[in-house]
Formats: structure tokens, sequence, C-alpha cells
């Protein structure tokens, strides 16, 4: 099954580059026809998102200028209501943008695949999640922006989004000079209190599969996985 091809207009502005996207569910028989078809109508890049663990085969990959860029992981959880939980002192609401945010921002896109492509540099790739983080602050990306403060320095934080019943957290990260002390685990206990306050039942965490550390975490924190997603790049 085949969605059709996508223009992503946000991204074609921030980009300067006319970007669009497809997703394919169980097969991606008629991609070649698709991707001739984003080329004829100017489309500089592609997102292709994959549901199937097929990969898309080399020779496509070699005429179309596409590489694999990530597999993405969605971990979910239940959460039980009116579940109580003991909140650190240490965290709180961010009062707003910082240098100290930005650069959490910054290193919470580690793994992202706009740094291990080339196609886009690394000022796009940083302004890119300096944007996130405006967005998530402004509420627009964002329900809910949670700091962790040591010695009144911000350390850690999280962004939470919620939609309809379903709790998301979009960017995670602890400065690497306070990690391996149980921030994260901290900031994702808060998270989950206040997505319970919200009534939210259930909870999800996107990352890579070549992030074993964050894999490791979640599924420590009793989430599962409940989708795996291939993501490749085209360059047309």
């Amino acid at each position: 099954m085949m969605s059709s091809l996508l223009n992503l207009d946000w991204d074609s502005e921030f980009f300067q580059k006319k970007i669009g996207s497809l997703t394919y569910d169980l097969s991606f028989d008629r991609i070649e026809n698709d991707l001739e078809k984003a080329k004829a109508e100017g489309y500089n890049f592609l997102y292709v998102f994959c549901q199937t663990a097929k990969p898309i085969e080399d020779i496509i990959l070699s005429n179309f200028n596409g590489e694999k860029v990530d597999t993405k992981v969605i971990f979910t959880k239940d959460i039980p209501a009116e579940k109580a939980f003991k909140i650190n002192d240490n965290i709180s609401i961010a009062k707003g943008y910082s240098v100290s945010l930005e650069r959490l921002a910054i290193l919470s896109g580690s793994h992202s695949r706009f740094l291990k492509d080339p196609f886009f540099s690394k000022e796009q790739f940083e302004n890119l999640y300096k944007m996130w983080l405006v967005n998530s602050l402004n509420g627009k990306l964002a329900s809910q922006v949670l700091v962790y403060l040591k010695d009144s320095k911000e350390v850690g934080f999280v962004t939470v989004a919620i939609k309809g019943k379903v709790g998301s957290i979009g960017l995670i990260a602890v400065d690497k000079d306070f990690q391996g002390l149980g921030i994260g685990y901290e900031l994702m206990i808060a998270a989950e209190q206040f997505l319970c306050a919200k009534n939210v039942l259930t909870m999800t965490v996107p990352t890579q599969i070549e992030n074993q550390q964050a894999c490791a975490f979640y599924t420590k924190l009793n989430f599962e996985i409940s989708k795996i997603q291939n993501i490749y790049h085209f360059t047309l």
C-alpha cells in the first residue's frame, strides 16, 4: 500500500529546497514510478518511510541517489490511571529559551538523520533543532517543556506533547558532564506524571535502533517497541 507524494511545505521553506515524502506500508513496488514522478515535478529531495523490513533494492538506491539513513523505533507504554509519582525537586517547567537549552536541544539530535546525511549542513541541522526548541517552548510542538536544574544550571530537559489520549516525547537530553546520574530517568518520570495528570493513557517515545543506549533505557522504563520504520533519503 502506498501513499501519494506529499509536498512538505515547512521543510521546503526551512531548507530552501523542494522537499516531499513517500510512505509505504507492506510493499513499494511502485517506488520507481513515484521517484520518477517526483523528479519530473521538480523535487530536490524526498524522505521515504517504509513500514516493511524488506529493504529497497540497491539498484533503485543507486539510480535515484538514495540512501538508508535511519531505522526509527517507536517505544510505547500504558500510563496507569492516578498513579502517584514523586517528582524530583530539581525539575521545573522551562522558563524560556536559553543557551544551555539550545545546547541540549542540539545534543538530543546526536543520532538524527539530518546530522548523518551530508545533504544537510551541520548549521542546518543545528538550526532545525533550535527551531524545534523554539516551537516546543511556544506550544506549537509541545504541551510542556521540563528542565532539570543543578546548581541553577539547566543540565537536562524533555519536551512532552499531547494529542488526544496519547502523549509523546519529542526531545530529551542530559548534559554530557551529568550523564549516568539518573537525570534522564527523573525527567521521564516527571513527563509521565505530567501526562497522568492530564488523563493521558499512552506514552510514546521515538529513537533510532542504532542508539542502543536509548533503546535499553526505554526498555528499562517498561516501554515496548510498537513500531519500526526504515527511512531513506533521496537526492533527486
